[in-house]
């Protein structure tokens, strides 16, 4: 419970200084600015719920509150930092867009961006330190475990010994290992996904113009609609046409 509720915590702060934000940069509370938030909502507990578990590991391996929330601090920051702006980036066409539709489609890139890095100032500076209020230590610090050299092993020895956690650290502990190999690769996939954005149609909105004439045809008072209609279909018979 206490976990969650410091991430709980974390959701009005956010939305508040979000609010604080928009006032600001002049963005009006309106259905698109509003469809933002609920699309933030689901991403702005991200980084909490990164440090909150960050916090709670440490402790569970027999760190104090305040080591804890300074480790979680320490190696979570920039990496959440980098998340939080590549998801940024995704909304970033929106933003961008020069069309009709994104003049007020604006707001669901200005308002997104604004809650995630709103998110991101309150996960590595208020959630710690609410962490070490809230956050409860465990009763008792995991056995040591010891290696077959008699060298102590770390507390999340036997916590991530699983097949799926073996596996995942071969993968990595494979990619570091050739890492020029993995680089190359991750340019390579940026290229192609480069040239590929070139055959995709560079407006994220189509233009929703379409070329159409609009007629106004006037009758004298009292004309019957058989002869409104006959007059009618002379004129659209013409426009036909024309157009073949």
């Amino acid at each position: 419970m206490r976990p969650g509720l410091v991430v709980g915590i974390t959701i009005p702060l956010v939305l508040s200084v979000t609010f604080l934000a928009m006032l600001y940069l002049g963005i009006g509370l309106h259905k698109i600015s509003l469809g933002s938030l609920i699309i933030a909502l689901g991403l702005l507990i991200d980084d909490a719920i990164i440090a909150v578990e960050m916090m709670v590991r440490k402790m569970e391996e027999g760190y104090d509150k305040v080591k804890a929330a300074t480790f979680a601090y320490e190696i979570t920051a920039m990496p959440m930092l980098t998340g939080t702006l590549i998801t940024a980036a995704g909304f970033l066409p929106i933003g961008l867009a020069k069309s009709v539709t994104g003049e007020y489609t604006y707001a669901i890139f200005a308002v997104t961006v604004i809650a995630l890095v709103l998110s991101w100032l309150v996960s590595v500076y208020f959630v710690p330190y609410l962490g070490t209020l809230l956050l409860k230590k465990p009763d008792h610090v995991p056995d040591k475990a010891y290696a077959a050299d008699g060298s102590e092993l770390p507390h999340d020895h036997d916590m991530f010994d699983s097949s799926f956690y073996n596996g995942f650290r071969k993968a990595v502990n494979a990619c570091i290992e050739h890492r020029w190999l993995t680089i190359g690769a991750t340019v390579v996939v940026f290229g192609l996904g480069i040239f590929g954005m070139g055959k995709v149609q560079q407006q994220f909105f189509p233009d929703s113009s379409r070329p159409e004439i609009l007629l106004d045809i006037w009758f004298p008072e009292g004309t019957s609609f058989a002869a409104n209609e006959a007059t009618t279909r002379r004129v659209e018979n013409r426009l036909i046409e024309e157009g073949a």
